[in-house]
This record gives C-alpha cells, sequence and structure tokens, in this order.
C-alpha cells in the first residue's frame, strides 16, 4: 500500500512539473530561473 501512494504522488508530481515547465508566469517581468532537469521536460 505504501509503495501504490508514493507512485501516485511522484506521477502527480512530475505532472505538474511538466505543466510549470511549458507555461511562463502572468506577471512578464517576474520569470523564476528553471532548474536543468526541469527544462528537459520542455516540449517546444
Amino acid at each position: 500500500m505504501k509503495n501504490i501512494v508514493a507512485t501516485v504522488i511522484a506521477k502527480g508530481a512530475k505532472n505538474t512539473a511538466v505543466k510549470n515547465a511549458n507555461s511562463a508566469c502572468a506577471l512578464y517581468f517576474y520569470q523564476p530561473k528553471e532548474p536543468k532537469e526541469l527544462k528537459k521536460l520542455r516540449k517546444f
């Protein structure tokens, strides 16, 4: 049961990271730096 919960949390975290990597902040002047690992998840 513990492994199933950990797997679900890991998949959710990765999906959130992919969505964040492919979007920009609404505030033009505030663009936080992305880690190298997050840049690898970009689709464009």
